[in-house]
């Protein structure tokens, strides 16, 4: 195989790649869009931590090393009195809120069991994580296709230009 037909299909794998996160980054970024839409806010408070265990695994899918992170449980009040407590998505090492820490929420206001901590990090953390990949593997898969087109054989006729 040729260095420009190599290069050729990598650039179309990581087209590809490109291509479906962008698809899921679009996809997260309407259904927070619509969560933002449908959503109130109300003042909350951090009432604990909740440890959780997070672990890198190797090629064989053995634990390598585990690390402990912490989700904010917070409880807050709907518009229409309703306690509510729910554990954050988000959790970090070391815990990004202290307990007692007040924070606002935001949640479906149909649905306050739906609900996030109103940050930038507790309501699009997912948005930005897919979107920073999807431009990621697009450099990636041009700097390929600049490659792919560098290195191609001169089809029948053209003629071959020195590159100094």
């Amino acid at each position: 195989m040729s260095f420009g037909k190599a290069f050729r299909l990598v650039a179309i794998i990581l087209g590809a790649i490109t291509l479906v996160l962008g698809v899921i980054c679009g996809v997260l970024v309407f259904r927070t869009r619509a969560f933002v839409a449908d959503s109130s806010t109300a003042p909350g408070q951090v009432t604990d931590l909740v440890p959780r265990r997070s672990c890198d695994h190797d090629d064989d899918d053995r634990v390598e090393d585990c690390t402990t992170v912490y989700a904010p449980r917070v409880r807050f009040t709907t518009a229409d009195g309703r306690q509510v407590v729910f554990v954050s998505a988000t959790a970090s090492s070391p815990a990004s809120y202290d307990e007692g820490e007040r924070v606002e929420v935001r949640y479906r206001t149909g649905d306050p069991n739906d609900a996030r901590i109103n940050s930038v990090t507790g309501v699009w953390l997912s948005s930005m994580v897919t979107g920073g990949l999807t431009l990621f593997f697009g450099a990636f898969c041009a700097v390929w296709i600049v490659l792919a087109v560098k290195f191609r054989k001169p089809q029948p006729g053209e003629s071959e230009v020195a590159v100094e």
